[in-house]
């Protein structure tokens, strides 16, 4: 029906329905009323649209509910996982500035070992479900004695609060999920307190700690802890490294892939040059991609705990770790009096932000001599003779 209501200027079209489905004098008794209601100043316009616009407003309430009770900490870290191993996005230490990069199989496996280990029995709750006091308890009480397992656990968890505030929308492009309750720790200050681990491999422990590698079954094994020892390079990047990379001619090798995103072209001391053609002289064939390779998924040495667990149970007090070994070569380059520029060019630290560094092109003789000098003392180190009691 279209009609003026009272004291209005402009006609009113209402719907009264379907004329297939009401009788005549139905459809009169219903526009008398919808005429009443509009003498009255109620538009039965105004008033569908507000029932629909409620109802459409409860259906989506509904599917966000929907969505929340879904969105469990298993599901965002799946789809944390998935997004970060895409193929099509730059490799970990690529250089693009901010953009979105893969993360690295050791950063995706630690984080899948840190949730396995400090919040398995979370993965299945929503996320929203998670509390500030839930927080609190696992962090202060459950996961007390392990500290450092502690911190990175809530770590990985705000990360997944982080993800999903960016990922997860409503209809009305707003996030789903807006509060981190990990937040909470930083606000009471409740982190603990994680000072950087300051062990290495000590002068008297050396001769027994070379003993005990050169006595190892693994012969690749033991090459890739001395290799480590001898440059102080970091173990996931010396595990990687590539037959194409070493060049015996120009007594180089470089590493690949490495945390700071610069490929690190290393000289070979006279030891890193045995060591390198012993491994040469153990491929199976000229195919061999790795230096290091092995019967693993990733073709190459990686996980080699129980190796190092063997050397400690030779030496019999011990707890050294293949991290260790590079705050050993360190603490040798500042024994022989290396300059700490060139320590950071032996050991791939980042220069970036040191102006002067990036004034400083080491020539590769440059830097072979400084390595050959740390190695020696090294070697020296590690081969002397007990003393008698």
């Amino acid at each position: 029906m279209n009609t003026k209501p009272a004291g209005q200027k402009k006609n009113v079209t209402v719907r009264i329905g379907d004329a297939s489905l009401m009788s005549f004098s139905d459809a009169r008794q219903k526009a008398t009323e919808i005429r009443s209601q509009l003498d009255k100043g109620v538009n039965p316009n105004a008033e569908r649209r507000k029932r629909a616009e409620t109802e459409e407003s409860a259906r989506n309430e509904q599917k966000k509910q929907l969505v929340i009770q879904q969105l469990t900490l298993r599901k965002v870290f799946d789809d944390w996982t998935t997004l970060y191993s895409r193929p099509d996005l730059p490799e970990p230490n690529t250089k693009k500035g901010k953009l979105r990069k893969k993360k690295s199989p050791e950063t995706l496996k630690g984080y899948r070992k840190i949730i396995n280990a400090a919040l398995s029995d979370w993965l299945d709750t929503p996320m929203t479900e998670i509390t500030e006091t839930m927080i609190k308890v696992r962090h202060q009480e459950e996961l007390s004695d392990t500290p450092t397992t502690a911190n990175r656990a809530m770590a990985v968890l705000s990360s997944m609060y982080s993800f999903s505030r960016k990922n997860y929308k409503d209809a009305d492009n707003e996030p789903i999920i807006r509060h981190n309750p990990v937040s909470v720790l930083r606000e009471m200050e409740l982190l603990y307190d994680e000072r950087p681990c300051k062990t290495y491999v000590n002068d008297e422990m050396k001769p027994a700690w070379y003993e005990s590698i050169t006595s190892l079954a693994n012969k690749a094994a033991a090459d890739l802890i001395l290799l480590e020892y001898l440059c102080g390079s970091r173990h996931g990047e010396t595990c990687r490294l590539r037959w194409e990379n070493v060049d015996f001619n120009k007594r180089t090798f470089m590493l690949t892939g490495t945390k700071n995103g610069d490929d690190c072209l290393l000289p070979m001391s006279t030891q890193i040059e045995a060591l390198l053609k012993r491994c040469r002289d153990r491929r199976s064939s000229e195919q061999e991609e790795w230096v290091f390779s092995a019967p693993t998924k990733l073709g190459h040495l990686d996980d080699i705990r129980e190796t190092v667990q063997a050397s400690r149970d030779r030496i019999g007090k011990s707890d050294w770790s293949e991290h260790d070994l590079r705050r050993t070569f360190k603490t040798c380059c500042e024994k022989v009096e290396i300059s700490y520029i060139t320590q950071k060019h032996l050991m791939n630290h980042s220069l970036r932000h040191n102006v002067t560094a990036g004034y400083d092109g080491r020539e590769i003789e440059t830097l072979r001599a400084a390595l050959q000098k740390v190695d020696d003392k090294l070697m020296e180190l590690a081969t002397v003779a007990a003393k008698p009691d």
